[in-house]
């Protein structure tokens, strides 16, 4: 193992040159609609990535240049990508706006990027590409604000410039000494003309390689980085193809400035002994490691960083046990002795069999545990590594990381944030159960499920979920009482929400689902209980599964489930969702559940999607109407049932205030008393009630009464039946106490 001091030097290239205004610039004339308008880029000196979507390239050490179809976004009514054919020092971007200027503008252009008066939020990458001589994909972020046709553009980051002196790097890992944010999801303040940032989703690491091969040597790569102050240094952590690793490392302050470069010079130039000794910022951490057989290889009572690499997974594993059962055989019966460990990122060799190097289960309830630096090669972290680290507010994880196991994070009560790199592809369930303290979450591009249980209980204000998630699992989010927003892109592959997945999200009032969405399954009081949670679609064309209590007490206003294989609205499904207005189903539905639109005292139409009315049209293939189903709906003033329906329960339509005539089927067998129960407040008005079926439908007693229309002041003028069955009515149960009111048809 080889060690590598950085000598810090010459300092600072492409210093801005333009004064910055403390006016904004005058409004450009209104445009005329579909009218074209034209704006003149520049650009300050730094640096430029070269990539399909924005090329701009570096030239002649910082100068640079715009090339032929750059990208950028402009922010009129909405996020424009606007493309040029120009290429040189300045270039013409031309878009038809929507609204008088002056525009504010990003580069490179970011589909998801957005504005909010004069700062816009997007993302500098943490994971980037080395390419040659100049910066990879998309990292040389600017915005700019037009002013009289013109676009200057403000870089936002600084640069990090390097060489190294050997062909056989792989890929290079940048870290502040200090954790500091580096990459991700950023907020730019366009500062009039002197851009600042704050972050939104902090990465405290920028993981570098080529797209394909080794890194060249005596060649300059640039890294992008948010600019800032580094006050107890950088570290680089180097790859090789061999599989080891070497550490490069300062401790003096280093200042990255925005729009300059700080070049650090040929950073393997003085490698010393692998046999250095690393310096342990908690010496009980030291004298725990201290104590296994074979790692202080030479007995001197150091662990250098050749002897940390060489420590190997399974004799760490094999004292620690599994699930961390044995983990006071390590660091000793006193757990909350162990408080910070950054050292292990030089822990290397934990590789497990084939390639996969995974961190044992190091930490279970070390209690006292604040901090700790990963190891850049790790891909796995197994079961219950940190469970119960009550102390633990931070964990950086790095690029390489693609599974993190079941209660792998559970307990962290302090935990105040995940950032998760794209490289992440799965998640075990209850990974990160019981962490109280999370407020901030930023899940993996390429993460495909939400397991059950992983987030419950948090503190999590808001969530973007990633197009390639397919399924949210049981109670993910339950009880995350500071939720307000759920987010989505125009086109998420969201499939399945699991039971109780939002259920008492008290404060979730946006759950921002498009209407193109392809969700086929939403479970069991899944959004339970969210009294301000609105959806901005009512569409859910693909739902063939609800689960009861789904939408419990949420203020949804309107829904669309009109899916060919939607057969089912269960139990309490919209109880008491107060907002709800329409409701439209699709003519497939055959269950009704009991109590599934009670309360709901606004709603004015429930139709199979074909009639699209309003009042309530029964689809025909459904033959029950359950008690309370439609109770307190009092907006509701036509009534249409199909043939096939055979009964109707106990108060289902109470307080309905229908008008006018409703009939009932022939194919109605049985109905409650109180059926069309009404109160005081809301009298429903029905001049005939048609009764179709030859035999009188059984009035099934409910709380020892027969009265269908039990404190309706007014009840229907007349009750027609057919003409042979008058008699029978007449002395049949219940419908005998309405006599008078009964005539043949």
């Amino acid at each position: 193992m080889r060690r590598i001091d950085i000598f810090i030097f010459a300092a600072v290239c492409g210093m801005l040159s333009a004064a910055c205004t403390k006016e904004a610039p005058a409004p450009v004339e209104r445009i005329a609609d579909g009218e074209l308008v034209s704006l003149t880029a520049t650009i300050d000196p730094a640096g430029k990535p070269s990539s399909t979507a924005s090329k701009t390239a570096l030239v002649s050490g910082n100068k640079v240049e715009w090339l032929e179809n750059d990208a950028i976004s402009i922010f009129d009514k909405t996020n424009k990508s606007v493309v040029t054919s120009d290429s040189g020092e300045s270039a013409t971007f031309t878009f038809s706006p929507e609204t008088s200027g002056p525009w504010y503008a990003l580069y490179p252009y970011n589909p998801k990027a957005k504005k909010s008066d004069a700062v816009i939020s997007t993302n500098l990458p943490a994971s980037q590409t080395a390419v040659a001589g100049t910066f990879g994909n998309d990292l040389n972020i600017a915005v700019a604000l037009s002013n009289e046709g013109s676009l200057a553009f403000k870089n936002v980051l600084g640069y990090i410039k390097f060489t190294l002196t050997s062909n056989d790097i792989v890929n290079v890992t940048l870290r502040g000494n200090k954790s500091e944010t580096l990459a991700g999801d950023i907020a730019i303040d366009y500062n009039s003309g002197n851009p600042s940032w704050t972050s939104k989703g902090a990465k405290a690491s920028v993981f570098l390689a080529p797209a394909s091969g080794n890194f060249a040597a005596g060649t300059a790569y640039y890294l992008a980085v948010l600019p800032q102050t580094f006050a107890n240094g950088i570290e680089l952590t180097f790859k090789h193809s061999d599989g080891t690793y070497t550490f490069a490392k300062s401790t003096s302050s280093l200042q990255l400035v925005r729009s300059h470069i700080v070049n650090i010079g040929s950073v393997e130039q003085s490698i010393a002994s692998g046999s250095d000794a690393i310096v342990f910022a908690d010496l009980d951490v030291k004298n725990a490691l201290l104590a296994v057989t074979g790692i202080d290889a030479n007995n001197d009572g150091e662990i250098s960083y050749a002897e940390a690499a060489a420590v190997t997974y399974s004799k760490l594993q094999s004292i620690v046990g599994n699930k961390g059962v044995n983990v006071k055989n390590l660091w000793g019966d006193d757990l909350t002795k162990i408080n910070s460990f950054n050292e292990l990122q030089y822990f290397t060799g934990f590789d497990a069999g084939s390639g996969i190097y995974r961190l044992p289960e190091l930490f279970t309830g070390c209690t006292a545990l604040t901090e700790v630096t990963l190891p850049a090669n790790i891909i796995r972290i197994n079961n219950y590594a940190f469970q119960g680290c009550t102390a633990l507010t931070h964990i950086s994880f790095p690029e390489t990381i693609q599974t993190i196991y079941g209660y792998s994070f559970n307990g962290c009560t302090s935990l105040k944030e995940v950032i998760l790199p794209n490289s992440v592809i799965s998640i075990s369930a209850s990974a990160f159960d019981g962490c109280t303290s999370l407020e901030k979450l930023v899940l993996s591009e390429n993460l495909t499920q939400i397991n059950n249980n992983q987030f419950r209980n948090s503190a999590i204000k808001q969530v973007y979920i990633p197009d390639a998630v397919t399924s949210i699992g049981n109670n993910v989010f339950y009880a995350c009482a500071s939720l307000d927003t759920v987010s989505f892109s125009d086109s998420p592959r969201l499939a399945t929400i699991g039971d109780y997945a939002f259920k008492n999200c008290t404060s979730l009032k946006s759950f921002a689902i498009p209407s193109g969405n392809v969700i086929t399954s939403i479970g069991k009081e899944a959004f339970y209980g969210n009294t301000s949670m609105k959806t901005r679609t009512r569409n859910f064309h693909s739902l063939t599964s609800l689960g009861e209590s789904a939408f419990y007490q949420t203020a949804i206003s309107n829904i669309t489930l009109d899916a060919s294989g939607f057969k089912t609205i269960p139990n309490s499904c919209f109880y008491q969702c107060t907002s709800l207005q329409n409701v439209y189903v699709s003519s497939s539905v055959t269950t009704i559940g009991e109590y599934a639109f009670y309360g709901c005292n606004n709603l004015k139409g429930f139709s199979d999607v074909a009639a699209g009315q309003t009042g309530i049209k029964i689809p025909s293939g459904v033959t029950r109407i359950e008690q309370y189903t439609f109770a307190n709906c009092r907006y509701c003033t036509t009534l249409s049932l199909p043939e096939g329906l055979t009964f109707i329960g106990d108060r289902a339509l109470r307080s309905c205030k229908f008008t006018g005539n409703v009939e009932l089927p022939s194919s109605l067998t049985e109905i409650s008393a109180r059926s069309f129960e009404c109160t005081s407040a809301n009298q429903s008005t029905i001049d005939t009630l048609k009764v179709k079926a030859v035999t009188p439908p059984t009035v099934t007693v409910a709380n020892s009464t027969y009265e269908l229309f039990l404190n309706v002041s007014a009840p229907p003028k007349k009750i027609l039946v057919p003409g042979e069955s008058v008699e029978d009515y007449k002395e049949a149960s219940g419908w005998s106490l309405y006599e008078s009111r009964i005539v043949g048809f």
